[in-house]
């Protein structure tokens, strides 16, 4: 199947080519997607608005989002940003004529790979890598090490990058990183050891430019309550272990009683849809909402192998590391590429009943929570803050400097 793959991306790339030959990239147009075409979030969404509303001053021409979803579609316009649903004659119009394309999961599904070739190719990533297995690093891969080891032969060069691994030549694509620490992570995630990794801060670091209705109504809720608790569980093969917070009685009622709303989020990529119970103050956000744009309010984050820690850390909010199966998710689902002391940084628990004592322990004084050593980790992690303008700076600055890189 691997062998098939590589001759069906190879195909493609070929008659993409002869398709686009005579196409010009345009320098000043750019184009995003996201989330498998699904969702209107994350790094590209953030870099997408504040773009779209600088674009005369950084002399770009056309800052296009494209989408699966009329309706993501529909909302963007509305709010006069130039959006397309993705096979569109105007979608595929800028796919071949843009000269930077931005994505932040798959190459395959957030926008049309295959009309990639010449351009710019940016993979902003969604989130912080360092904790759980992922791709080169999982035990999917790692359990398979011929497939592993033919797939990282052909990533060692650039040539069979470009033909084989992806459509569109998203093989040879660059990433964003934010240290150098971080940039090891990333090299192990998927077998790139050449200079493709932009250092710098995360766009959806920054400030929210714009809201979409559904988020708008979820804040005004949140804004009926002083305290409220982010249980943010990362996605898992399999949920045999789990056991879900809220099945504990007592853990309910002690946030009844002290007036906490719990608004929790499955993660967009789960396999599993828990069952989360449901009250006056707990709410479920769909899986496709951008935490992003609320995260920066929230008195408390709960999750367990998810590097939606280190965004609590950037923004100074407490983490508590809730793992009910620890053990059965570091041997045999997806793993872990950082060893547990170095990443638990907050309390842990594995159990409802232990979760709860840490709350009760913390009433009230949740800032203990924070690690002694927190700008230690911080700068290990994120390295410094930065606004979009110097994110940009940082990107494009990269992009003149590697002019190989990403095409």
């Amino acid at each position: 199947m691997v062998i098939v793959s590589f001759f069906k991306n190879f195909i493609i790339n070929l008659a993409y080519k002869i398709d686009t030959k005579k196409t010009k990239r345009q320098n000043g147009v750019i184009l995003f997607g996201a989330w498998f075409g699904n969702r209107y979030a994350d790094n590209p969404r953030f870099l997408y608005e504040w773009l779209s509303n600088n674009k005369e001053c950084l002399g770009l021409s056309h800052v296009v989002w494209v989408s699966k979803s009329q309706q993501i579609v529909d909302e963007l316009r509305k709010k006069k940003f130039e959006a397309y649903t993705i096979d569109t004659k105007e979608s595929i119009h800028y796919h071949k004529i843009s000269q930077i394309q931005f994505i932040c999961v798959s190459p395959r599904e957030d926008i049309l790979p295959g009309y990639s070739n010449g351009a710019v190719k940016v993979n902003l990533w969604h989130g912080l890598g360092g904790i759980k297995g992922v791709d080169f690093a999982s035990k999917e891969y790692m359990d398979h090490p011929l497939i592993t080891g033919v797939k990282k032969y052909i990533l060692r060069h650039t040539l069979l990058r470009r033909l084989f691994m992806h459509p569109g030549g998203w093989g040879n694509c660059l990433y964003l990183s934010t240290t150098p620490f971080e940039t090891s992570i990333l090299r192990k995630y998927f077998a790139r050891y050449d200079d493709c990794f932009i250092e710098t801060d995360l766009p959806r670091n920054c400030e929210c430019i714009e809201l979409m209705p559904a988020e708008q109504k979820v804040i005004e809720q949140l804004s009926n309550w002083n305290l409220f608790i982010l249980y943010l569980p990362t996605f898992r093969d399999n949920s045999e272990q789990y056991v879900d917070p809220l099945s504990d009685d007592r853990l309910k009622d002690f946030l009844r009683r002290n007036n906490i709303l719990w608004v929790e989020k499955q993660h967009s990529y789960s396999k599993n849809d828990f069952d989360v119970v449901q009250g006056n103050n707990v709410l479920k956000l769909d899986p496709d909402f951008d935490i992003s744009v609320i995260l920066k309010k929230a008195s408390i984050v709960i999750t367990d192998y998810s590097s939606v820690c280190w965004d609590a850390l950037y923004n100074e909010i407490p983490v508590i590391f809730y793992t009910p199966d620890f053990d059965y998710y570091v041997n045999s689902d997806r793993g872990l590429v950082m060893k547990p002391k170095d990443f638990l940084f907050g309390p842990r628990a594995d159990t409802p009943e232990q979760l709860l004592n840490v709350l009760e322990l913390h009433n009230g004084r949740y800032a203990d929570m924070l690690p002694e050593n927190q700008k230690k980790i911080f700068k290990k992690m994120w390295g410094s803050k930065k606004d979009y303008s110097e994110i940009w700076k940082d990107i494009t600055n990269f992009i003149k400097t590697h002019p190989k890189g990403g095409i």
